[in-house]
């Protein structure tokens, strides 16, 4: 697709249908509220790069990226809760340690790497 610069240059970029393996990464970008890094993570680009992005363009990149990456995130989310439910019940030692662990990862700043997976417009 055509992007805007709030400096006015115009360039071509594609958005990403992220591969699974980084549906994890989504995820934390998501809970963390930032929508550059979410733009920068459907680009392939960084956050600074999402932030010079005029009003219109960033919304069509995120309205886009959104339509290639949410059912993928959603399918990828009940997984991670049916699991959870399954450690409480049966290995409630286990699933605290792995809660323990996964607040601690999703508090760590997200900084997103560039997808493998190249599908996408």
């Amino acid at each position: 697709m055509s992007v805007r610069h709030t400096d006015g240059r115009t360039e071509t970029v594609r958005v990403l249908k992220l591969p699974r393996e980084q549906i994890p990464e989504y995820s934390r970008v998501i809970g963390q509220g930032n929508e550059d890094l979410e733009c920068a993570l459907f680009t392939g680009r960084d956050a600074a790069w999402a932030r010079s992005l005029d009003d219109a363009s960033f919304d069509r990149v995120m309205d886009q990226g959104q339509d290639l990456n949410l059912a993928a995130y959603i399918s990828w989310n009940a997984r991670q809760q049916r699991k959870m439910a399954a450690l409480r019940k049966n290995h409630p030692d286990l699933a605290r340690q792995i809660t323990k662990l996964a607040e601690a990862e999703f508090n760590a700043p997200v900084k997103p790497t560039p997808p493998n997976n190249l599908q996408g417009n």
